[in-house]
């Protein structure tokens, strides 16, 4: 539809009135009848028929006031004049009429405060049909904030109004169909909740730091094809199905219906602030544990110099630590997710290796290095090169420049995979196609 739009539209007022747009086609009407170029031009533009015609041929020709309605339609970006006639006339009420797909595609362009301050005193079919089309999470703070909200009855009225031109833009650009005919109901079709194909649930099944490109596309296309066919709400079950945070909270913010803008700002926040800066301080402290451990120092002296990046340690923490055996290290490796180790912990484990490369145990490096090669997350690897490394004897500046280069390139693999991510649950809670969506995420990767 909307390639069948006018390019230009003209703004409808904030208050449209049917009467005033009539007596604009019969003033086009007269301006027709007297001669007008202006009006000869604007009839070129708008009516088939004329689009070829010269300005003599259309003064000369009849001009009916249907053909007038339908220029005047046009002009404010409509296809024809019973579409705009009917968009003018609905109140507020009248969006119940609206089927699931179009009240979620509506939701998705306007302003929830204005949704939440709108639905207060509206009749129930209206509420219902808005808050069963958002999270059942979002629908209790919506239905909280209505019942202790103290707005104005002209603040009430003035949302709706906003709320109802955001609905006119919607119809005229093609998001929603409404009300171009009559009433339409969702069908007796009860939707099948979400059965995520078997690639998708090995995606689910994995963090985000172990997905590539490919696996993130298919991811957000196969999402947008669900959601396109039967809502965003449809993807519940699936989001609660991921094991990575990141791709749930992002999922989950984008169908409690959180604006694109705003769900960009949070996951880059989180992104920025929360996943680099952890990631990064961990491999700061493989990095600089690994050099301590080839200086050997006392263990004392490397707990000392790694503290430094906790940046808030437990009161008892630094007290001296039971005993363990290499076996027993490698064991709680193996069991230990790396790149969610709490730092204390990491910070402990290179003290402890340091204590039995004291006790003689020349075994414990090769045994870590066993343990860690099984371990694909940034972290494990990290540490598995510079035991390796040490194992191998390699010259100290070598090993730590290596080290130094590998956290660099598994840190820049975070942030592109994170930003797909981000472009593709941004562009779904756009609206966008599924193919659409597909070339967000890939374009990050070019």
């Amino acid at each position: 539809m909307r390639e069948e739009l006018c390019a230009m539209p003209r703004p409808l007022p904030p208050r449209p009135d049917l009467l005033q747009l009539k007596h604009q086609a019969k003033d086009l009407r007269k301006a027709h009848r007297e001669g007008d170029n202006r009006a000869y031009a604007r009839i070129r533009e708008f009516l088939p028929r004329c689009a070829s015609a010269s300005e003599a041929e259309i003064g000369a020709g009849e001009f009916s006031l249907q053909e007038a309605q339908h220029v005047i339609a046009c002009e404010y970006g409509f296809k024809h004049w019973e579409m705009l006639r009917a968009v003018v006339e609905v109140d507020f009420d009248m969006l119940a009429n609206l089927n699931d797909r179009e009240a979620q595609a509506l939701m998705r362009e306007i302003d929830q405060k204005d949704m939440t301050v709108a639905l207060v005193s509206a009749n129930t079919a209206v509420q219902e049909k808005f808050l069963s089309n958002v999270s059942a999470r979002v629908a209790s703070f919506k239905r909280a904030d209505m019942e202790v909200s103290q707005v104005t009855a002209e603040e009430i009225e003035d949302a709706r109004r906003r709320i109802l031109q955001q609905t006119v833009l919607c119809v005229r650009e093609g998001i929603i169909r409404w009300p171009e005919g009559q009433k339409r109901q969702d069908g007796e079709r009860k939707v099948d909740p979400f059965k995520a194909p078997g690639d998708l649930e090995g995606i689910a099944s994995r963090p985000l730091d172990q997905l590539n490109a490919t696996d993130l596309a298919n991811l957000w296309r196969r999402l947008a094809e669900q959601a396109q066919s039967n809502g965003i709400l449809s993807l519940n079950d699936y989001a609660d199905s991921m094991v990575d945070r990141f791709l749930y909270e992002a999922l989950q913010l984008a169908i409690d219906g959180c604006d694109a803008g705003l769900l960009r700002g949070i996951m880059e926040t989180r992104l920025d602030y929360t996943i680099l800066q952890r990631q990064r301080t961990r491999g700061k402290i493989v990095i600089e544990g690994t050099m301590e451990l080839l200086e050997g120092d006392h263990p004392a002296i490397m707990h000392h110099k790694l503290a430094i990046f906790v940046s808030e340690p437990s009161p008892d923490w630094g007290e001296e630590s039971a005993e363990v055996t290499a076996a027993e290290l490698a064991a709680q490796v193996h069991q230990t997710p790396m790149a969610e180790i709490p730092l204390e912990q990491l910070v402990d484990l290179y003290v402890q290796v340091a204590q039995l490369i004291r006790a003689k145990d020349g075994e414990v490096l090769g045994t870590l290095r066993d343990a860690l090669s099984q371990k694909r997350d940034a972290i494990s690897e990290l540490m598995h090169r510079g035991l390796d490394m040490m194992l191998d004897e390699i010259d100290p500046s070598h090993i730590f420049e290596s080290m130094e280069t590998q956290l660099k390139t598994r840190l820049d693999a975070v942030v592109k995979v994170h930003r797909m991510a981000i472009e593709g649950v941004c562009a779904l809670q756009s609206g966008k196609d599924p193919r659409e969506v597909e070339e967000a995420v890939r374009a990050v990767v070019a």
